[in-house]
């Protein structure tokens, strides 16, 4: 409410609230998360991207090439402020008194980029999937907490899979209507008919996303390692797509006042069944948990991190 009074200016402090509510009701080892972002620096990142929006919007008006020009270096920038943002969330993120690190780098960054480009350049956007897999393993080993490293260890193959096995699903639904249109074309007529093979389509997209959805959340968290030990995930394919599809569906209706309950209600499911398998004895794991020495010369010299999420 206080976001749409003050034209989303306090948007900041609510993100800041909203983050500190979820990770301040998550434990792991009788220890909290916490979040402990400055609303200001929040801020300062929003205005950034205002800003870049507005200068966009007047040369629209005026000139087509500097406004295409502008877009061009926008698009050149985005893999620095993608490495910002997942920085700041990384670094303002604790469990305990132990900070999360993200020493991904710039060239790293631009690299995953070109090469999602290049792949879907030459693939006809096929291998779309394959641009989930590079950010996920940019964004999972490069971070780490304490002295413990993250890692993503899954082939692309499994996106691959992810995504395309519930299409297929959908395509051949797809089939399925086409040889209808066969026989009852001529029975209710063209136009009745292609209303309600469109819609009915469109409903079986609508179902086919929340899977797709569901697939790749449990593929990632059941491949992530951190040290020697491991996470797993029991959720139900079933289960996690019933809750985003429903999710979209009380938004809709509630006009988004249901947003915040929504949330809730995803991330309470993917915690209730998100097991880590330590496989280090428990308080030897919290020793390697402290932080790292080596990073506090990082933390003091980056006065400049700001959150660029746009």
């Amino acid at each position: 409410m206080l976001t749409i009074i003050t034209l989303t200016l306090y948007s900041p402090w609510a993100k800041a609230r909203r983050m500190r509510y979820f990770y301040g009701n998550t434990q792991l080892l009788k220890h909290r998360f916490d979040f402990v972002a400055m609303p200001s620096r929040i801020l300062l990142g929003r205005l950034f991207a205002l800003e870049l929006y507005l200068v966009t919007v007047v040369l629209t008006n005026y000139s087509i090439l500097a406004n295409s020009s502008l877009l061009m270096v926008a698009a050149l920038c985005l893999p620095w402020l993608i490495r910002m943002t997942l920085k700041f969330k990384a670094r303002n993120s604790k469990y305990g008194n132990v900070r999360f690190y993200f020493n991904g780098s710039n060239r790293e960054a631009y690299r995953v980029l070109f090469l999602a480009i290049l792949i879907n350049i030459f693939t006809l956007l096929l291998f779309s999937p394959v641009m989930i897999w590079l950010y996920k393993r940019y964004y999972f080993n490069h971070l780490s907490i304490g002295q413990l490293q993250f890692k993503l260890n899954i082939n692309w193959s499994k996106f691959m899979s992810a995504v395309y096995l519930p299409l297929s699903l959908c395509l051949l639904v797809g089939i399925g209507w086409l040889a209808a249109v066969v026989y009852w074309v001529d029975r209710i007529g063209t136009n009745l008919f292609s209303l309600g093979l469109l819609l009915s389509y469109l409903l079986c997209l609508a179902l086919v996303w929340p899977i797709i959805y569901a697939r790749l959340y449990i593929i990632t968290w059941n491949h992530v390692e951190l040290g020697q030990s491991y996470f797993k995930t029991r959720v139900s394919t079933w289960r996690y797509s019933w809750i985003v599809l429903s999710n979209w569906m009380v938004r809709v209706l509630s006009l988004g006042l249901m947003t915040p309950w929504a949330a809730i209600r995803l991330y309470e499911y993917q915690l209730k069944h998100l097991e880590l398998y330590v496989a280090e004895d428990e308080s030897n794991l919290e020793h390697i948990l402290q932080p790292d020495p080596s990073a506090l010369a990082d933390e003091i010299l980056d006065v400049f991190d700001f959150d660029a999420s746009l």
